[in-house]
């Protein structure tokens, strides 16, 4: 995404609403901050400051805004009284780059805030859910691995036995997930 072309701009909640090419991501995001207790790490990933704002797409005449990442802001609580809301506005993108993006938000925003006993298991199902490639994730992360299961251990500190249970807990829902 070129920098140059953004904009920062203040706009109504009401006429927000996330890109159908951001939406397996944002759900992704989404059941995940339903399931998982939330805790800062990894504050020193590079891509998170980029997400400051919500990033939204310049709208054509009559449309809404749509969110292509950095959509946390959305969700608290605190932005249904709002009048306003500031994001950050860029041109028209494509499709696939929208997807990218927006898993690329998921990914390094998982990697800043989840602390779960299935915290592994997690990440695997991202990494192997997003469009991003094996060598955009591993510049992502910092991570270099053969796998993306691989990779998803080093990040999570995880041994290959605790990865299994935690993969195994997810198919089969044994355990209480807290």
């Amino acid at each position: 995404m070129d920098n140059d072309n953004r904009v920062l701009i203040e706009v109504s909640p009401t006429d927000i609403f996330i890109h159908e090419a951001a939406i397996p991501a944002y759900e992704f995001d989404l059941d995940l901050t339903r399931q998982c207790a939330v805790r800062p790490q990894y504050e020193s990933i590079t891509a998170l400051h980029q997400f400051e704002f919500p990033i939204v797409l310049k709208p054509k005449e009559g449309e809404f805004f749509s969110v292509i990442a950095g959509w946390s802001p959305l969700l608290a609580t605190s932005t249904e009284n709002r009048e306003s809301l500031t994001v950050i506005s860029i041109p028209d993108m494509p499709r696939a780059e929208i997807e990218d993006f927006a898993w690329h938000y998921v990914i390094a925003h998982m990697m800043r805030q989840v602390d779960h006993p299935t915290f592994y298991a997690q990440l695997y199902m991202c990494l192997q859910r997003c469009s991003l490639s094996h060598s955009s994730i591993e510049t992502l992360t910092g991570i270099h691995g053969k796998t993306l299961a691989a990779i998803a251990r080093r990040l999570s500190c995880t041994s290959i036995s605790t990865a299994k249970r935690q993969i195994k807990r997810l198919q089969f829902g044994w355990g209480e997930l807290t």
